[in-house]
């Protein structure tokens, strides 16, 4: 079975490769990258969430139908996550086993940032500055800081776009929801929310830490993921 990984905003995939020291072999973690970042650092930012997943699937087509699969996505990644799902099934009649959504409401929960409607970059980058949410060698390095920094912002801008409801979407499969008990993103969403895009099992999990909960609770979060796997009856290893 195959782990794909969708990344939150201005993160890439492979940042979440020490996932698979907690997974057993079984279960194959894989970054999906989107356009722009990682290994794709120079290809366009695409501006909407729709256009990134396809040409995410698109290039990555044989491997998805190569096995059974779960998706996990954090933050941004939820809605990549959302869309790859729904437009697998549209196209190709494809489904994961399992999926996992990460430090974010649901899609038609209005909140995304405190920032308002059409922040420039420099806006943008000042709340992620201000709230300590950028890594100290790249605030520090003016020309990391213009590289990560673009990344992010057009994430941003494209997460804001993006809009979807329950009569539109709702997955087939179970879902787990994980979230940071401190994070702030959270505190005015209701992660409930979920559940409305469930036709199937939706539970929710919660750990220690805040937006980035997962980088001090990678084995407790893989020991959860392993978990739903291994009891799943579609699952196919």
């Amino acid at each position: 079975m195959k782990l794909f990984i969708l990344p939150h905003a201005g993160g890439s995939a492979k940042s979440y490769c020490a996932f698979k020291h907690f997974l057993p072999q079984e279960i194959e973690l894989v970054p999906l990258e989107p356009s722009g970042r990682g290994a794709r650092l120079g290809e366009p930012f695409f501006d909407n969430i729709p256009d990134c997943v396809t040409d995410l699937i698109d290039k990555n087509l044989s491997l998805i139908k190569s096995d059974s699969f779960a998706i996990f996505g954090h933050s941004m990644g939820t809605m990549f996550a959302c869309e790859m799902t729904k437009q697998l099934k549209e196209k190709y009649g494809l489904e994961p086993v399992y999926v996992f959504l990460s430090g974010k409401s649901a899609p038609d929960d209005n909140f995304f940032l405190p920032i308002g409607n059409n922040p420039d970059d420099d806006t943008i980058i000042a709340f992620f500055v201000e709230h300590n949410m950028l890594p100290v060698q790249v605030t520090s390095n003016e020309k990391m800081l213009k590289l990560f920094g673009g990344i992010l912002c057009a994430d941003i801008k494209m997460s804001q776009k993006y809009c979807l409801t329950p009569d539109k979407f709702r997955f087939e499969c179970p879902v787990s929801v994980l979230y940071g008990e401190d994070d702030e993103f959270l505190k005015l969403c209701d992660i409930s929310g979920w559940k409305n895009f469930s036709k199937s099992l939706c539970d929710f999990s919660s750990f220690s830490g805040g937006h980035f909960y997962y980088s001090d609770c990678k084995e407790d979060v893989c020991k959860l993921i392993v978990k739903k796997l291994l009891d799943n009856p579609l699952r196919n290893f």
